[in-house]
């Protein structure tokens, strides 16, 4: 985790905060006083995470939260396996943004180890977009070996934007549970950024009047001759993407 120590923000894990049940930090994570920075204050509240009784979120389908399909229009990207079983100690995380019916990420959890898991926490690091967790996020007590579970983490762009050198749609994500603290980056859709046809709308006059004033230097043509789709097809798929 040697990469992210350079932009890191005012939480320690070694720590625990008030409300949340964190336990002592094990000597896999004694640096993580160097770490404090990981995560900025905005997304970190006393009782940030909320935990049920134990296995009473748990499902069999590891996929039963998450479906790739177009959602009330707009194109979701399909579940992925955000953290193996090995890089997680027997935590794996497979996890989807979601924007319907309000912008999330659906994770579903589950234990291939041994022991069980418990005192999960989340955080995000600054990000682009501002991209933070919305309120407190509901982990299990405890997650039993060979167990699955499904968490929502709510999200807003209430973050402060933040310039980066790597891709804009990277997102950086710490889970912490009674084994270590786990680093990931994830891969936020764009589109999601977008606003909605009800938040933003813009006539097809009014398109072309806007490209039509910016410098020619900033434009860029090309005549396609063929297409595999027809163009009530391609408005479909930029709708999709929220693209009007």
């Amino acid at each position: 985790y040697n990469k992210y120590q350079d932009d890191l923000l005012d939480l320690d894990f070694s720590t625990p905060s008030s409300g949340i049940n964190l336990p002592q930090a094990t000597k896999t994570i004694d640096s993580l006083d160097m770490l404090s920075d990981i995560f900025y204050t905005a997304s970190v509240s006393p009782g940030a995470s909320k935990i049920l009784p134990t296995d009473s979120l748990c499902q069999a389908d590891l996929f039963s939260v998450v479906e790739h399909t177009f959602n009330n229009g707009s194109y979701k990207p399909p579940p992925s396996t955000w953290l193996t079983s090995v890089a997680g100690k027997g935590l794996e995380v497979v996890g989807q943004f979601n924007l319907s019916p309000s912008l999330s990420i659906s994770m579903t959890l589950s234990n291939q180890a041994l022991a069980p898991l418990s005192n999960f926490t989340i955080q995000l690091n600054r990000n682009y977009f501002g991209l933070a967790i919305k309120g407190p996020v509901v982990f299990p007590l405890s997650l039993s070996p060979k167990k699955t579970c499904n968490v929502t983490v709510s999200l807003e762009f209430s973050g402060p934007p933040t310039a980066t050198t790597s891709n804009i749609d990277s997102v950086q994500v710490a889970i912490k549970n009674n084994v270590h603290v786990f680093y990931f980056t994830v891969n936020f859709p764009l589109h999601f950024y977008f606003k909605s046809p009800a938040e933003f709308s813009i006539t097809e006059q009014m398109f072309i009047h806007h490209w039509s004033s910016l410098p020619h230097d900033f434009q860029q043509e090309r005549m396609i001759t063929t297409l595999p789709i027809s163009q009530s097809e391609i408005h479909e798929k930029f709708a999709s993407l929220r693209i009007f």
